[in-house]
């Protein structure tokens, strides 16, 4: 057989600079060389009612495993051994032998470090020829040298939630590494999915308009209650703190959020609108203004059909908080109380934890719910004063 290959060599002469090391986890038993063999090296095996048996030192046979890539029409190669010890057997791929024994040491157990090819040769194991990396890096590189073909090649235009266009991209890719977020998520969002995320409208092609209609038929989509459970979208029952309208309702004021100043207000009526920003950290992002979308608190025990409090949740310094809605508005439009104090709780004069209008408000304390239930003979939560939050 002709040598293309440093690992196709089984004789014991050692190659041109290079050098042996012990495999890890392996002293006495085998050695790896820089260039990618292994030595078996000589020993005495003992065996059961036997005189040891003597082993000579010897070159292993490699395995050379392919497969083909379809991107570009060519062969993807690994190299396998199959190593003893103590009559069981491990598989290792040798990339990741090399690597661990000549740059530097790593979990060989951790499948989320890939060892990967500089020249793109899994038959080329020099060591310099090694590099560490991840499953989504080695996805990009490979894209980006045009070994990799997937839907992440198209192109794709971003939009604010007015409309506005941003930017138009060559690729999904693209998109995704200039923003600092997931190019498949956009993807999915782009080419068939709900077309918003990270606060941004994602639309294939270079489109310098974006289709409204396709747009309003996710959002209604998103609307219907059967889409996501607990999520609410659309202006139903009040008409006031569920409106995801950008326009100030009738009568409508706003507040800072307490604690985060700049980043949020809260409006007499119960919405929670998110002010335009830059996002922190390395690869900073605009992020427009928006009102929120108010979440159903995940109560225990609560009769299915039942309505529930709204929550919001902020986010600052990269921290994330779930918070009652009903509490706030109440300190800061109605009368200021001690948010913390769980001894006091808001309850809603109509009976409905869905309106968050500040006049719908009341606060009592923990007793009074339970002194109404027993005059009112009827469930706390049910009670003709009101739900509790």
């Amino acid at each position: 057989m002709k040598i293309l290959y440093p690992f196709q060599d089984i004789s014991l002469k050692t190659r041109k600079d290079e050098e042996w090391r012990v495999v890890p986890g392996y002293e006495g038993l085998y050695e790896i060389s820089s260039e990618g063999r292994i030595k078996s090296l000589e020993r005495q095996v003992i065996v059961l009612n036997r005189a040891p048996k003597p082993i000579a030192e010897r070159i292993l046979k490699l395995q050379c495993r392919s497969k083909k890539n379809n991107a570009i029409g060519d062969e993807l190669f690994t190299i396998m051994v199959t190593l003893y010890s103590d009559g069981v057997s491990y598989h290792y791929s040798v990339g990741r032998l090399v690597y661990h024994a000549f740059i530097a040491p790593f979990d060989l157990n951790d499948k989320s470090i890939i060892i990967s090819y500089r020249d793109g040769d899994g038959r080329n194991l020099r060591y310099s020829n090694l590099f560490a990396t991840n499953f989504s890096d080695l996805s990009n590189s490979s894209y980006e040298r045009g070994r990799y073909i997937s839907k992440l090649r198209k192109p794709v235009s971003q939009f604010d939630t007015d409309g506005n266009l941003i930017a138009q991209y060559a690729s999904i890719y693209e998109a995704g590494r200039l923003n600092g977020i997931k190019s498949r998520s956009i993807c999915e969002v782009a080419l068939g999915g709900s077309q918003l995320y990270k606060g941004f409208v994602w639309q294939g092609g270079h489109a310098k308009k974006l289709k409204r209609g396709k747009l309003l038929k996710k959002i209604n989509a998103e609307n219907d209650p059967s889409f996501s459970q607990g999520i609410l979208n659309s202006d139903v029952d009040t008409g006031s703190s569920l409106s995801l309208t950008s326009g100030n309702l009738e009568g409508e004021r706003w507040k800072d959020f307490p604690a985060y100043e700049g980043l949020y207000k809260i409006s007499n009526y119960g919405r929670v609108r998110a002010l335009r920003k830059i996002s922190e950290g390395k690869l900073q992002k605009w992020y427009p203004e928006r009102i929120k979308r108010l979440t159903e608190s995940n109560k225990k025990n609560v009769v299915p059909g039942t309505k529930t409090t709204l929550t919001t949740t902020l986010c600052k310094s990269q921290k994330k908080k779930t918070l009652h809605v009903a509490r706030f508005v109440y300190s800061l439009f109605v009368k200021p109380f001690d948010i913390n104090d769980a001894s006091m709780r808001v309850y809603y004069k109509d009976g409905n934890p869905h309106n968050l209008y500040y006049k719908n408000l009341m606060l009592k304390n923990a007793a009074w719910s339970i002194n109404n239930n027993k005059v009112s003979g009827q469930d706390s939560h049910n009670n003709k004063n009101g739900k509790e939050n």
